[in-house]
């Protein structure tokens, strides 16, 4: 009968001989010398979307948050926002005041879409979103702080002898509110660079306020007396605000009202030249 290819005596863990030199300590340690370095075997694939490493994501999500809140940097740090904010009414009020900051004090012509967008923390194509062009975003946030029909009446209601007073003290009023002040100066800066900004300042401060203040008045050549009312506005308001020209710039409010009150009066109810007014 033919023998089966394997047996007992032929295996190496159940044979009775003496173990092999080359399994020795010393053998071993010669073989190890011998041979490379064995390569780090390759550990499979992570799952990608492993319960264990869904949560060490989190983990470390939230330890580089809150190291970022602490130190203003990593996921924490301020980012420049490339789609729309959660809240669009948040976003546009963000650009709106950004916008505000800037044409005030840095007027029309240095304020860009991207100088704004930059401020704003948004992308220039929401600015664009929200407001459209440069001369729109000036139109939309730049809101006078009077309103017309209160300011005439405040104006020419009482002693006429002292309209130019009252007209001094609204402006004083308006100019040393910071608040109130950003939109004049911001449309006053535009007129310097854009026609359309002038045109706007032409038409809303001389023909809706100080033309009907002077009609009101009973004055002949309103257009004229109103220019030169105008005139001194722009002066003074570029002089102590923009400029700050000393010692205007340091001029009490009183002193200013009875100055600035001395020439409104004459403007608008004085001897004018014999080419205009009477």
């Amino acid at each position: 009968m033919r023998r089966s290819a394997w047996s007992p005596r032929r295996s190496s863990w159940c044979s009775a001989s003496p173990p092999s030199s080359r399994g020795s300590p010393a053998a071993v340690a010669r073989s190890r010398a011998r041979s490379p370095p064995r390569r780090p075997r390759a550990q499979p694939p992570c799952p990608p979307n492993g319960p264990a490493l869904e949560f060490l994501a989190r983990r470390i999500h939230c330890l580089l948050n809150s190291v970022g809140r602490r130190e203003g940097t990593g996921l924490a740090a301020k980012r420049i926002h490339t789609g729309r904010r959660p809240g669009a009414t948040t976003t546009r009020a963000l650009i709106g005041d950004a916008a505000r900051k800037q044409f005030a004090e840095l007027g029309y012509d240095r304020t860009s879409i991207r100088s704004v967008a930059k401020q704003a923390e948004v992308d220039p194509a929401l600015v664009k979103h929200f407001f459209g062009t440069k001369w729109e975003l000036f139109l939309a946030v730049v809101e006078l702080p009077l309103d017309p029909p209160a300011l005439i009446e405040t104006v020419v209601t009482g002693d006429q002898a002292l309209v130019g007073r009252r007209l001094a003290a609204a402006l004083i009023d308006i100019l040393d509110d910071e608040r109130r002040r950003r939109p004049m100066l911001s449309m006053i800066r535009a007129a310097t660079s854009e026609p359309a900004a002038a045109v706007l300042v032409r038409e809303f401060l001389t023909r809706n306020i100080l033309e009907p203040i002077a009609e009101r008045l009973g004055a002949a050549d309103a257009r004229y007396r109103a220019g030169l009312v105008m005139s001194q506005i722009v002066g003074f308001t570029m002089s102590r605000y923009v400029v700050a020209l000393q010692p205007l710039a340091k001029r009490s409010r009183d002193d200013l009202i009875a100055d600035l009150g001395t020439t409104f009066q004459h403007y608008l109810r004085g001897e004018l030249g014999p080419g205009g007014g009477r």
